[in-house]
């Protein structure tokens, strides 16, 4: 309750599913929404609320084309809406800007079953994220220690697109020292990342009631940059005895940023002692890359910042300008690094608890 009732949060949900031909082709559809409604109780009345729509839909069909070969097609689309995103005892809606996100993933495979026991797995992903965000208008943006003033800065527009294929196969099991299942595979991406980042000018006042600094830009706010990335795997599933298993894998990763081939190996073993049949053990351990982030080392196409700070009397320059750019050295790079390990025991308790 505020003023009345209001209505601050509203998430409906709906999934459709059925078959398209009887025993060939299915469908799958599910639909959510979730509404948010932020009330700052500090600003005046007509002026304090801030609204965030998210939302969903995904799609996916399954076609058996033969007995031995599925066709799966999924779409995934989601948004949000940000209106006066931002907004704070200290920061009224005219400083508050407007965000929309738009994200489309288009995604078809293909599974293929050979009588010898062969699995083939092939398939390309297409997806695209569009953002905007929007201020309220043009007026200088104040920045001052009891809040801020005037409309928002920036005003940006930016997609990123990413192009992926894919293929996988597994094999039949194969006896040496046990059983073998193994499977393998790679994939190739394009990304495509365009930023438009149109900034204004900006202050910074003291409590005083004078400027204490003036923030400019130069340099082209629109900026691009392309990339590939190839990834290829293997593991193998080894049955050393019939309560022991052992899973070794070995993943390779390489970019046109870095162009570096990063090695990801891993291990992992499960164990069911013959003493303790209600028992089992696991412990595992691995290596990950961190995919390069293109939002970061498109950081020295963007604008650059110039600060010109100034005396009590706020006329009098006291330094600057100052500029401030961002250096990106590709080659000079390191990819993150995550070494993550585990391990676990289950057991079985009386009355089937685990």
């Amino acid at each position: 309750f505020y003023r009345g009732l209001v209505l601050n949060s509203w998430s409906p949900r709906a999934s459709f599913s059925g078959p398209i031909v009887k025993g060939r082709a299915w469908f799958y559809n599910a639909l959510d929404l979730q509404y948010h409604l932020n009330i700052v109780e500090q600003l005046p009345a007509d002026a304090n609320t801030s609204r965030n729509w998210h939302g969903s839909d995904l799609l996916r069909l399954q076609v058996n084309l033969t007995r031995r070969n599925i066709l799966t097609v999924g779409w995934l689309f989601n948004f949000q809406n940000s209106i006066h995103l931002g907004i704070s005892p200290l920061d009224p809606v005219e400083t508050s800007r407007n965000r929309y996100e738009r994200f489309h993933f288009l995604n078809i495979k293909d599974q293929a079953y050979f009588g010898s026991g062969w699995v083939l797995e092939a398939g390309v992903g297409v997806n695209q994220i569009n953002t905007r965000e929007i201020p309220q208008g043009s007026s200088i943006y104040r920045i001052t220690p009891s809040g801020r003033s005037g409309n928002y800065f920036l005003h940006s527009q930016g997609r990123a697109e990413r192009t992926e294929l894919l293929a996988n196969v597994l094999s039949p099991q194969w006896k040496w020292h046990g059983r073998h299942s193994l499977k393998f595979g790679m994939s190739g991406d394009r990304i495509h990342y365009h930023q438009i980042s149109n900034r204004r000018t900006f202050e910074v006042w003291r409590e005083q009631g004078t400027r204490s600094r003036l923030v400019t830009f130069l340099g082209d706010p629109g900026f691009a940059r392309d990339s590939s990335e190839f990834s290829g795997y293997i593991q193998d599933r080894w049955f050393l005895k019939e309560r022991l298993l052992v899973e070794g894998g070995l993943r390779l990763d390489w970019d046109q940023v870095m162009r570096k081939t990063m090695k990801s190996p891993r291990l992992a073993v499960t164990w069911g002692p013959a003493r303790m049949p209600e028992s089992k053990f696991s412990a595992g351990i691995g290596i990950f890359h961190d995919s390069v982030n293109m939002g970061v080392l498109t950081r020295d196409l963007d604008q650059q910042r110039v600060d010109t700070f100034f005396a009590e009397d706020g006329l009098t320059v006291r330094r600057g300008p100052i500029n401030s750019r961002y250096v990106v050295s590709d080659r000079q790079l390191q990819p993150p690094l995550y070494v993550n390990w585990s391990l676990g025991w289950e057991q079985k308790l009386p009355r089937s608890f685990y």
